[in-house]
């Protein structure tokens, strides 16, 4: 009755800023495979390809249900293409008729967090500069992007550094007593593995403590 279709998929088509840690999901409208043990799924089909290629594991969660579990976060700011190729049978026979595709694209890196934050006081000439992000991060586009001034437009040298999603800013010197700075992130720091970069700038202030 009809051919064996795909009901939903996620993340959806053509979705946009989709998580980089995410799994992919494939639901179709009938059984595909049989009840089977854990033991057993290996021999299975793995309906699902994806371009660029992801190394991970598939698994049908139920008869009807395929999941692809990717080994480390996806690409940030990537658009992917997924398939389902056509002539996976169910398990009465039935094909699917045509090839299903889809793509989405995942989120750029997005600053989730500063240190100082934004507004800070009281804060030590010699504390730590910190700025984390929702994914690694690129240490060369990140210390191209970033700059650090006082409240006159007086730029402060600066060594970066990263370590995964955390950029690390370290002052050439120790900053002045009582005085407030500008930090500025430009559009453009790109994840680790390249992609899209970061879509929006982000400046944020903070305020050193007196003698």
């Amino acid at each position: 009755t009809g051919y064996l279709e795909v009901a939903q998929v996620l993340p959806a088509p053509n979705a946009q800023d989709v998580d980089p840690t995410g799994a992919l999901t494939v639901i179709f409208n009938r059984p595909v495979v049989p009840l089977t043990t854990l033991a057993e799924q290996e021999a299975l089909p793995k309906p699902l390809t994806i371009s660029p290629a992801v190394l991970g594991k598939g698994e049908w969660l139920n008869t009807a249900i395929y999941r692809f579990t990717p080994e480390r976060p996806l690409d940030g700011g990537t658009t992917y293409t997924a398939r389902v190729a056509a002539g996976l049978i169910d398990t009465v026979g039935t094909p699917l008729e045509q090839e299903y595709v889809w793509t989405f694209s995942t989120q750029p890196p997005v600053v989730s967090w500063t240190s100082p934050n934004d507004g800070g006081l009281q804060i030590s000439p010699s504390a730590p500069l910190t700025v984390t992000f929702n994914q690694p991060i690129d240490g060369a586009s990140a210390a191209q992007a970033f700059t650090l001034s006082n409240a006159n437009g007086n730029r402060v040298e600066v060594q970066t550094g990263v370590n995964g999603a955390v950029l690390i800013i370290t002052p050439a010197a120790r900053l002045d007593f009582d005085t407030t700075y500008i930090t500025t992130l430009a559009a453009g720091v790109r994840s680790a593995t390249g992609g899209e970069g970061m879509r929006q700038s982000v400046t944020w202030k903070f305020a050193t403590a007196p003698l």
